[in-house]
């Protein structure tokens, strides 16, 4: 040690390195099956994404040339980026007190600008994929257009990196804006606000991706009118390179990378100012955010499981922004922005489709995030004289009434509209639509529960990868509610076991969730491994059908379940040796290690 200040790149360094190893530890740490299914889910979804976005774009090509396509790509790269930028600003995570990253570089002599700096730098290691899929969708573009891999690496690459880059210095700089010039009174709000910008940029990427994966001929149509207007927007310079090497050669695409990179730089040096600005009034006061100032005791009624889950959802600003808007965007994105009434309500399958998805991402922000509200308050459930299968149980009842009744209530003035349909047809797919909520929203319990962990406060007690996991596992009972006769009954069959089984594995892990060496030496159960053996049964013909959609040919279609297959099979692999491994250190001569 010298004693010289850390610069910026050495810092960016070291800070990329520590969350690439925690990311790693966390993973490794995993008690349940979930570390194989997230390897899947990370490897998998970006191979299915590809070849779905690399099919669609040839269909947009059809129909609306080589200009349609650079619009369609400039479309949904600018989506992505602002869905990034409202994600990391509303996170807060680079500003607020308590987080053990925070609160070590509070101590040591480093400025908030040169941290900005770090972090935004830092974004090219932690961040590879450049932001949810900007990536994959870059590389899915150079496959449809047959680009050289070595002009795909030194271009499509370095866009990711560089609106990386962009996006984490614009959200901290967001973040350091609330924090310094906001009133405390008034800060709540603002973290809300963004909360709703991020909900909003969600509902936007889920608009694009919809009209371009689901009806690419149809959006094809429409891309005339949208590219005098995509051609005045920054979204140009994202889709700018690839388009230069398609057109000109790998060294028009060089040039043309220039702009892109220049953006990057700019929005640092612009966040590094507003840091220096701020100075240590930047930093959130210390303090546990979670708790309330200035409390006071009122009188009320005893809290039963329905009061207490509304109690915490409600103090929740943020969360309950995002509950009741998501929901709201979604179906007005589905309805009136994506794709349109007439093809939504063309079937009673879509509109059972529509009704599942919105009520499958209310479940996603409610009874999965329950463990999470826990945090600080789960030691008083473990010491209430209840078994913990019947308070979750509870639990699961008051979310289920709840995401039911939204469910019906959506769904039979939607189905009554669907021409020549008759009370029977609706009675029936109304129920199953119903029946779907009910088991999503005890499946969300259950996977909350089963990835739970309560044993450190520094970490969160769960992580993205678990909600993606959700959504996975969730969004394949699409499959189920358009079968019918005995593949349905087989479904249902199939869906009934895994929730009972991630069920019984969940209650297993609660009972541990808050120790740290009895949670990572639980020993494997059978039922850790039903989320990604259900995705692996399912997963080829969610691909499969969705390839069929866009006009694929069979062999792209094989060759799309056959990655998928074996990513999977490669990540069941990994965990079951990895389980090996851990009962192997479990016993150290013989004996358990919590027993000498």
């Amino acid at each position: 040690m010298t004693g010289a200040p850390v610069g910026v790149v050495r810092l960016a360094w070291l800070l990329g390195r520590a969350r690439l190893r925690h990311s790693i530890n966390l993973l490794r740490a995993r008690p349940t099956g979930v570390a194989g299914a997230l390897v899947f889910l990370g490897l998998g979804a970006s191979v299915a994404y590809m070849m779905l976005f690399s099919a669609a774009l040839e269909v947009i090509g059809r129909g609306a040339g080589a200009g349609g396509q650079a619009t369609a790509l400039a479309l949904m790269a600018a989506a992505i980026a602002l869905a990034s930028f409202g994600s990391k600003a509303a996170a807060g995570d680079a500003v607020l007190a308590g987080t053990a990253e925070n609160e070590f570089f509070l101590t040591r002599p480093v400025s908030l600008a040169t941290l900005v700096a770090a972090r935004a730098l830092g974004a090219v290691v932690t961040d590879p994929f450049g932001m949810l899929f900007l990536l994959p969708v870059l590389v899915a573009t150079a496959m449809a257009w047959r680009l050289p891999v070595g002009a795909t690496l030194l271009v499509a690459v370095p866009t990711s990196m560089a609106a990386g880059v962009a996006v984490a210095a614009l959200a901290q700089a967001i973040q350091i804006i609330v924090v310094r010039w906001v009133p405390r009174r008034h800060r709540a709000s603002a973290w809300t606000t963004l909360r709703l910008l991020s909900v909003g940029t969600l509902a936007l990427v889920w608009m694009v991706a919809t009209s371009i994966l689901r009806a690419p001929a149809a959006f094809a149509a429409r891309l005339p009118a949208l590219a005098d207007v995509v051609a005045f927007t920054p979204a140009v310079l994202l889709a700018a390179p690839l388009v230069a090497v398609r057109d000109h050669g790998l060294a028009a695409g060089l040039f043309a990378l220039s702009p892109v990179l220049l953006g990057a730089a700019a929005c640092a040096l612009g966040a590094v100012a507003i840091a220096r600005w701020a100075g240590l009034h930047g930093w959130e006061e210390a303090g546990a955010p979670w708790a309330e100032r200035n409390a006071t005791v009122r009188a009320a009624a005893p809290l039963t499981p329905a009061r207490r889950e509304w109690r915490m959802l409600v103090r929740d600003r943020a969360r309950l922004t995002a509950f009741l808007a998501l929901p709201a965007l979604l179906v007005g994105v589905q309805i009136f922005g994506s794709i349109g009434w007439a093809w939504q309500t063309a079937t009673l399958g879509r509109v059972a489709v529509l009704v599942f998805s919105v009520t499958l991402y209310m479940a996603a922000l409610g009874p999965l995030g329950h463990m999470q509200s826990e945090r600080h308050a789960f030691w008083i459930l473990r010491t209430v004289p209840v078994p913990l299968g019947r308070l979750m149980l509870a639990r699961a009842r008051v979310w289920a009434a709840l995401l039911g009744g939204v469910a019906a209530a959506a769904f039979v003035p939607l189905a009554l509209s669907v021409p020549g349909t008759t009370l029977t047809q609706v009675a029936s797919t109304g129920a199953l639509v119903v029946g779907a909520s009910v088991a999503v929203t005890v499946l969300a319990v259950a996977v909350g529960a089963q990835a739970a962990d309560l044993s450190h406060d520094g970490r969160p007690a769960l992580g993205p990868g678990t909600v993606y996991l959700f959504l996975a596992v969730g969004g394949l009972f699409n499959l189920v509610l358009g079968a019918s006769g005995l593949r349905l009954t087989v479904g249902l069959l199939l869906y009934a076991a895994v929730i009972a089984a991630c069920w019984s594995s969940g209650m297993a892990n609660l009972r541990v969730c808050l120790d740290g060496d009895a949670l990572a030496l639980r020993p494997p159960r059978a039922a850790d491994f039903a989320p990604w053996l259900l995705i692996l049964l399912l997963g080829p013909s969610a691909v499969g059908g969705g390839l069929a959609r866009l006009d694929a040919p069979p062999r792209a279609i094989a060759v799309g379940q056959g990655v998928v297959v074996a990513i999977a099979l490669a990540a069941a692999l990994v965990t079951a040796l990895r389980r090996v491994r851990r009962r192997r250190r479990r016993n150290v001569g013989g004996q358990p290690v919590a027993q000498q």
